[in-house]
């Protein structure tokens, strides 16, 4: 018996299919994020308020840190949020940046320099395979397996079609 439960080869497959499901949901909702601040994001001028280092993380040379930062919102007015940054020199309290946001929606901001559309395009690549995979599955389901394949011979001279005297 493995550490997972059942070792029945279905309960597995289900199982594994399960979770690539539930991992391509989570890439859908990361990637939704990022178009959704390319489509409708606005830039500001944000202000470094607060500087904090992340304690126990020694894979990261120079160590992490949490950043926070606040900035004018036109629709709702001043917000803060923080982020992640790992980097020898950490931005200095009172130092501003550019940030890009969703009007209105917290949690949307992020720096303008972390901004971009890699993961959308690899989502978009991994969505057009997956329809291409299920097309053919479908189409492989679809066809009559027991009807024999029709094979061509070669004439050898003859007219095809014409019976042999």
């Amino acid at each position: 018996m493995s550490i997972w439960g059942n070792d029945d080869p279905e309960v597995r497959k289900f199982k594994f299919a399960l979770g690539l499901i539930v991992a391509y949901l989570v890439f859908a909702f990361i990637s939704w994020q990022s178009v959704r601040i390319a489509i409708w994001g606005q830039t500001a001028t944000a202000t470094v308020v607060k500087v904090s280092p992340e304690p126990g993380n020694f894979r990261v040379p120079g160590g992490e840190y949490t950043v926070t930062y606040r900035f004018e919102d036109a629709g709702t007015g001043e917000r803060r949020q923080a982020y992640y940054e790992t980097k020898r020199s950490p931005r200095l309290v009172g130092e501003t940046f550019e940030v890009v946001y969703v009007s209105g929606a917290e949690g949307s901001s992020s720096p303008a320099s972390r901004r971009g559309l890699l993961m959308p395009m690899i989502f978009g690549a991994v969505t057009l395979g997956l329809i291409v995979a299920f097309s053919y599955w479908v189409w492989d389901i679809s066809r009559d397996k027991k009807k024999p394949k029709k094979r061509r011979t070669p004439s050898r001279g003859r007219t095809p079609g014409l019976a042999r005297r």
